[in-house]
């Protein structure tokens, strides 16, 4: 079939608001909302004019004529700035199209036939099993691998703490108390027996809980509380102080947990920069730290910048882990699918899935399918030594510290 080309029917008539009878807006936006009559121009509606129909008066032009005519001044105005929009962004060369060869493929393509069609529906379902397999290995190993305290019933996150899986830790606080969201883990060190990491938030309609800190600190006296306070100090960040940088002032005070002395603004929105996220810590651990940047929001509409810092404390690892790591890198993709395709080919594509053991057996054969060819094609990483070394200068700090605590005693 053949079709001949024609250009669209430009729209040329100008809209006008049956409201205030202006140009350029629908009643539905129109601002004034106050109805103005066509025949006189007064505030009523035309069915309710008691004007003499020669006592017509256009509200637009002045003229003597009804303001919805197209014989208006405004109205002609209107329709040639149309016109000239319209020929502005509309081609004025008007090339000739020809018929296209009927035998020509690209321009009638073959359609795939029935055995493409069933590749392809079958490498989509394989595709979107693959995705869901990741997913939920993904989320065993965050599970595995976070401490949390979620928001129930509201939005947002609360507060969590991921930690890689080599690194000896475990969980001694999940709380919230007062608004204050709180999540600790104690982490063993090498040169520390352990010490302790917390995450809190303080929402700005909250105090802080002072308590909290100090609960914190009877727990292990080797802490690093970081998180966002919404607390503000002036001088440090901020062009003002807060209720809660003056709780935040009242702890420094007490001496058992200081602040890093340092007045970069980590959060930002349009021109507006404050300090509202901090890193708090016990000494000596404190002075620890090292490498306390700020970097700009991922991707976020909060605001907040990311605050990273370096603990040069060597973390404690765990024994290796038996599970089997991939070389991904040295993976052999083509030997991968050739490999999968043969495994797939074994299912039996006339057997249905009615039950929901029949599905859990399916999905357990594509695992199984995508295991086979992952051992065939992908080799296995090496095992890498993950014990952190202590540098010369933390060990001397350390020995110059026990001397002073000997020689103090």
């Amino acid at each position: 079939m053949h079709f001949e080309a024609k250009a669209a029917m430009q729209n040329t008539k100008p809209v006008q608001c049956y409201i205030c009878l202006k140009y350029n807006h629908v009643a539905k936006y129109c601002k004034t909302k106050q109805q103005i009559c066509a025949r006189c121009g007064d505030n009523h509606r035309i069915d309710q004019c008691t004007a003499a129909s020669d006592a017509m008066k256009c509200c637009n032009c002045k003229g003597s004529h009804l303001a919805t005519s197209n014989e208006c001044a405004t109205y002609k105005e209107q329709e040639q700035r149309m016109h000239n929009l319209v020929n502005q962004y509309s081609s004025t060369n008007k090339p000739t199209t020809t018929a296209p060869a009927i035998h020509d493929i690209n321009e009638f393509p073959l359609l795939p036939n029935i055995s493409q069609r069933q590749q392809e529906y079958l490498h989509n379902e394989l595709f979107d099993e693959i995705i869901n397999v990741l997913s939920s290995k993904m989320e065993k190993i965050i599970e595995e691998t976070t401490s949390r305290n979620d928001r129930v019933g509201k939005l947002g996150g609360g507060v969590l703490l991921a930690v890689k899986q080599h690194i000896k830790c475990r969980e001694v606080l999940n709380k919230t108390s007062q608004m204050n969201e709180i999540i600790a883990i104690e982490v063993e060190t090498q040169l520390f027996k352990s010490i302790l990491i917390a995450s809190i938030y303080v929402p700005p309609t909250a105090k802080m809980d002072l308590n909290i800190f100090q609960e914190l600190y009877n727990i292990n006296n080797n802490c690093i509380i970081v998180g966002d306070l919404n607390a503000t100090l002036h001088h440090m960040g901020s062009a003002k102080g807060n209720a809660r940088g003056r709780q935040l002032q009242e702890l420094f005070k007490e001496g058992f947990i200081e602040g890093v002395d340092d007045d970069t603004p980590t959060f930002e929105k349009n021109d507006y920069e404050v300090k509202l996220d901090w890193l708090l810590g016990s000494q000596p651990l404190l002075s620890f730290t090292s490498n306390i940047e700020t970097h700009p929001p991922i991707g976020t509409s909060c605001g907040h910048k990311p605050l990273t810092f370096d603990i040069s404390i060597g973390a404690e690892p765990k024994p290796a882990s038996p599970r089997m790591s991939f070389n991904f890198k040295a993976a052999k993709w083509s030997k991968f699918r050739s490999k999968l395709d043969q495994q797939l080919m074994l299912w039996n594509n006339d057997r249905r899935l009615d039950s929901a053991l029949d599905i859990e057996e399916y999905t357990s054969f594509i695992t199984n399918s995508i295991l086979v060819a992952t051992q065939e094609a992908v080799p296995l990483s090496k095992q890498t030594n993950t014990r952190p070394m202590i540098s010369e200068v933390t060990k001397r700090q350390t020995t110059g510290e026990n001397n002073q605590t000997t020689s103090n005693a």
